[in-house]
């Protein structure tokens, strides 16, 4: 989902904008308190009553129709109230990642808490890659050429992986200069799913190991390779849409400047 940024800017202090705007509202309702102000409207009332008192991103006058097309079904929680008449009338929908993985609810079985314990983990695991890619030291003089390991093939050794897809296709150097470049300098790779691409006969001369299992992101991921900036976006895909409304907002109005701008 890629709303327009100015959408996504809206908060509750700005009314003049809200008001110009139709379709779906996007609100950050932590800071409603629980016994609300004079002009907290009812949709706001009715979502954090629903999260207990939490709060939530809330997506205003987006409806079931709008799941599973224009917002992400995954976490999404029905805001209603009963009109007078007894029917029920939706306001919204909220994301709260608390309220979606039961935070608060006391587990009752050894069932239960494995079924947490899975749920969580893919979380935890990112959240380690990225506290140690934070930590990391940078390495500047890979120079990219994790790219010419993918095409290195000296004679007699085997073909690298992507020949079966690109052995048509004209090469802007020669077999020559990309076997004499990667054997001379050598591989400071760091990233196991870029050493999967590898040529066989590269990956001994990686410097920081010839085979890399999925652990080993724990021990090398580091803030200088360009395949870890792509794990960035493909880590906040995942937590969609439980982010915070200000980094959704920096986030797709970063998008928009690069698709329209860039």
């Amino acid at each position: 989902w890629s709303p327009d940024p100015k959408l996504l800017l809206i908060n509750n202090d700005n009314s003049e904008l809200k008001s110009r705007i139709k379709g779906i509202q996007v609100q950050s309702i932590e800071n409603i308190k629980k016994i609300p102000s004079y002009d907290t409207d009812e949709a706001s009332i009715a979502a954090m009553e629903i999260s207990q008192g939490q709060g939530g991103i809330f997506l205003k006058n987006a409806s079931e129709e709008d799941l599973g097309g224009t917002i992400n079904l995954r976490g999404a929680i029905p805001v209603t109230t009963s009109s007078p008449e007894g029917s029920e009338i939706i306001h919204g929908m909220l994301y709260n990642p608390a309220l979606f993985y039961n935070k608060h609810k006391p587990i009752q079985s050894s069932e239960e808490r494995e079924k947490l314990l899975k749920t969580i983990a893919p979380f935890d695991w990112y959240n380690s890659i990225l506290q140690n890619t934070l930590d990391s030291e940078p390495i500047f003089h890979c120079h990219g050429l994790h790219e010419w390991a993918m095409q290195y093939h000296p004679e007699g050794a085997p073909p690298p992986p992507s020949a079966k897809y690109q052995t048509h296709l004209p090469k802007r150097v020669s077999r020559e200069i990309i076997n004499s470049t990667v054997e001379r300098r050598g591989i400071s790779c760091t990233h196991v799913d870029a050493l999967r691409f590898f040529a066989p006969a590269a990956g001994p001369l990686n410097h920081h190991g010839s085979s890399l299992v999925r652990t080993d992101q724990l021990r090398l991921e580091q803030k200088g390779c360009v395949h870890a900036h792509m794990d960035l976006l493909k880590i906040a895909l995942k937590l969609q849409p439980f982010w915070t409304l200000t980094f959704s907002a920096m986030f797709w109005t970063y998008r928009y400047l690069q698709e329209n701008l860039m």
